[in-house]
């Protein structure tokens, strides 16, 4: 099989996607062995039904800019630093009240700078970066992005260097998609399931498992797969990931949201392209507005929106 096409173990036909809660797995490159992945399918059996597979190897990856378009707005912070930040007044204030310092006056740089321009004074590599873990008042997460302060540098986006340095031509990902029997199941018990199933004894452990053993457990298997969270992060993650033996991707009028969202017309497939570079959106609250990040928001409530329910979110924004 080609390096340079994806290995289609199941294609999908799409006639899955109308009215259907589907979510996307993406195994990452460090656990893409045949234990994870048996445990992964194991896991998802009592909830879904799998309506796609593949193998993508790290050039597919690459030639299909997946990661680029799953972290396009968290990679432009990482590379403009505190530029991004202070064009959003409601972020600097978060940020002053979780350190409190003043945003103009704290040393805000981009984890792509920590590790070129600062790299004497930060003295981290990539994958140091990666794997610091700090204590929790040194940690701020908002609006999709984090902020990590490192001795007296706040680093946005830590994560980046190291993800995109990841994929490779001898790297390779499982990735699969499906669709969940019951559609008022949450996407979080799905990744509940996953996660039982690597908890059990006789399973392989999950990456990192000793030193996040403190954290919950959502947080315990990130590192391990990436899971769709939301209808919304699963219109993006199926545009991204799910990929024809050509390398093609699916379009957005493909997914369960985007068809539901095209078909009422009040939103155009640019204007939600537009979002897949920049979630952080201003969206109108009755006689008020809210900056919020669409994907992140669309699964901000205790009870996981319902496909109409994101589909008005997103009539919501001000474009």
């Amino acid at each position: 099989m080609s390096r340079n096409k994806p290995d289609i173990a199941m294609p999908f036909n799409g006639l899955h996607s109308k009215d259907s809660s589907i979510a996307v797995i993406a195994v990452r490159p460090e656990s893409n062995k045949v234990t994870f992945e048996s445990v992964i399918l194991r896991g998802i059996t009592p909830y879904a039904d799998l309506i796609y597979m593949a193998n993508l190897s790290g050039n597919v990856v690459n030639n299909a800019k997946i990661i680029e378009s799953q972290y396009a707005q968290q990679r432009y912070f990482a590379l403009s630093g505190k530029v991004e930040i202070m064009k959003y007044p409601e972020f600097v204030t978060i940020f002053e009240e979780k350190f409190n310092i003043q945003a103009s006056e704290a040393k805000i740089i981009g984890s792509f700078e920590a590790v070129s321009t600062y790299k004497n004074k930060i003295h981290k590599s990539d994958q140091e970066l990666f794997n610091t873990i700090v204590k929790n008042e040194d940690m701020l997460e908002a609006y999709g992005h984090t902020i990590k302060k490192i001795d007296d540098y706040y680093i946005i986006n830590y994560d980046m260097p190291a993800i995109f340095s990841k994929h490779n031509k001898e790297t390779d990902i499982f990735v699969i998609a499906v669709k969940l029997h019951d559609t008022n199941t949450p996407f979080s018990e799905l990744n509940r399931g996953i996660f039982e199933e690597f908890d059990k004894p006789s399973t392989v452990s999950i990456i990192d498992s000793e030193s996040r053993s403190h954290m919950e457990w959502f947080n315990q298997v990130r590192r391990t797969y990436h899971i769709s969270n939301s209808h919304i992060k699963t219109m993006f993650d199926m545009t991204d990931y799910i990929l024809d033996r050509n390398g093609t991707s699916i379009k957005i009028g493909d997914t369960p949201l985007g068809k539901i969202i095209l078909e009422r017309g009040v939103v155009s497939e640019d204007q939600i392209l537009q979002l897949r570079k920049n979630p952080m959106v201003r969206i109108k609250i009755k006689t008020k507005t809210e900056l919020v990040n669409i994907i992140e928001k669309g699964k901000s409530s205790k009870q996981q929106k319902t496909l109409k329910e994101c589909c008005t979110l997103i009539e919501s924004i001000q474009f």
